[in-house]
Formats: C-alpha cells, sequence, structure tokens
C-alpha cells in the first residue's frame, strides 16, 4: 500500500534504498520505542485510556504533535490545490477511511493502534516535494516499529481476543496479568481475569464454573472452556469493573 498508493513508483521520486528515506524511516522506528522508557507516555489511544489514565505531560505531547501534523496536513492540501491533484487524493483518502477504519470505529473495543494511523496516514502523505517524503518516510518506521513489535494487532483488541478464542476451541483465555488496563472476560471460573493449566484441574462448563471440583484451572487437554462476553471499559464514567 505504502508503494502504490503512496506513488513510490511514481517517475523521479527517490526508492526506499535512498538515505532520504532510510533516516527518517530509521528514526520513526527507534522513536516509539524509547518511548517507552517515559512512564507518562506508556498509554495506548483509546476512549478509556485517553479519558481516565493519560496524565497531563501526554496531552501535552499529543497536543505538540497535533500541531506539527496540521502543518503537515495544510501544506499537502495547499500543495494539492495548487498542483490540481487535491480532489483526486481527497478521494483516495476517504475510501481508505470507510474501508478499514469506520466499520469497527465505533466499537467500544477499538484500539487505535500505532502501526494502524502510520499505516493509513502515511500512504496518503504522498506528493513530491522532499518534505512529504520525510514524512511518509517518518510514517513509515513508525508502522515498522508497530508490526515488529506487536505484529498488526487487531483494531478491536479484546474483542477480537474473544472472537478468536471461540472460533478456535481454545482452552483457556488469560487476560491481563494485574488487571489494570487491557480484557476483562465475564464468567471466569475463577472470578476474575487470570486463568492457568494444571493436569489435576476439574473440567470447566459451559457456563464457566467448574465441574468435578471447585479448582481455577482448566483440563491439561485443553479442553474448550466456556466464558462469557469480553466486557469494554466503560469510559464515561472510568468505572470498568476488573479492567481498568
Amino acid at each position: 500500500m505504502f508503494f502504490v498508493v503512496g506513488r513510490l513508483w511514481a517517475k523521479g521520486r527517490c526508492g526506499v534504498d535512498s538515505i532520504g528515506f532510510i533516516l527518517p524511516s530509521c528514526f520513526g522506528a527507534w522513536f516509539f520505542s524509547a518511548m517507552a522508557e517515559w512512564s507518562w507516555a506508556r498509554h495506548n489511544v483509546s476512549m478509556y485510556q485517553i479519558h481516565c489514565a493519560w496524565p497531563p505531560e501526554l496531552f501535552m505531547f499529543v497536543g505538540c504533535g497535533l500541531f506539527a501534523f496540521a502543518f503537515v496536513v495544510i501544506a499537502h492540501v495547499y500543495h494539492g490545490y495548487k498542483d490540481g491533484i487535491l480532489f483526486g487524493r481527497l478521494i483516495e483518502f476517504a475510501l481508505s477511511v470507510c474501508v478499514f477504519a469506520l466499520p469497527i470505529a465505533s466499537s467500544p473495543f477499538f484500539h487505535f493502534h500505532h502501526w494502524f494511523a502510520a499505516w493509513l496516514l502515511g500512504m496518503h502523505i504522498n506528493q513530491k516535494y522532499w518534505w512529504s517524503y520525510v514524512v511518509m518516510a517518518l510514517c513509515f518506521g513508525v508502522y515498522i516499529n508497530g508490526i515488529a513489535g506487536y505484529g498488526r494487532d487487531s483494531m478491536l483488541g479484546c474483542k477480537s481476543a474473544y472472537y478468536n478464542s471461540q472460533q478456535q476451541q481454545c482452552g483457556h483465555l488469560a487476560g491481563d496479568v494485574d488487571n489494570t488496563q487491557f480484557c476483562f472476560f465475564e464468567e471466569l471460573p475463577t472470578g476474575h481475569n487470570n486463568v492457568s493449566l494444571a493436569p489435576d484441574a476439574g473440567i470447566v462448563e459451559g457456563n464457566g464454573t467448574a465441574a468435578s471440583n471447585e479448582t481455577s484451572t482448566v483440563p491439561e487437554n485443553n479442553m474448550f472452556m466456556g466464558f462469557g462476553e469480553a466486557v469494554p471499559l466503560d469510559w464515561r464514567n472510568c468505572s470498568a469493573t476488573g479492567g481498568h
């Protein structure tokens, strides 16, 4: 998508093997890993995290980033209009958003991963000017950072984990170890989010309760365990049970 929609194939464009592309890409990949050293930056982009967990420092950092990004958008709109390509590029961007983002954006489980943001925006920052090329390369580096660290993780987070576990008849579905920010599932046999494996465990019935003994583990043979739906975090009042 970066190559096709990003028009890296166009005549006169520098290739991805040029120093002007490699350096911004490396910086983008390094920077997002370096951010993990800042305790105030260890948060994700979701309604719950923004409303309930983001510290003031992160709001200031994101505000500065959005301010800089606004200049990039304005520059692209100006030069796109000047070069007579603005309408076509807006159509391309709108179609990408409608196909890849809108179908899932309304879900309470929606998590705007940085790999997805860099992929979606980066391929549309594709004008012929050097500054546009540098920003695209920066986005490409952020995208590489995301998929190298986590893979193309689902935008639906816990909901996707629940669906995949059900469909593939998984033997257990463990939530976040300390129940602080990720998944919470109803009716787990332990009464909380952590499930372990043990050879002497009793078989768990479909309602999530232990059948033969009152144990909090799952059989060694990885038999399918029933559990309730994934529970979205309530960002409106920051009162999600067991998952905040």
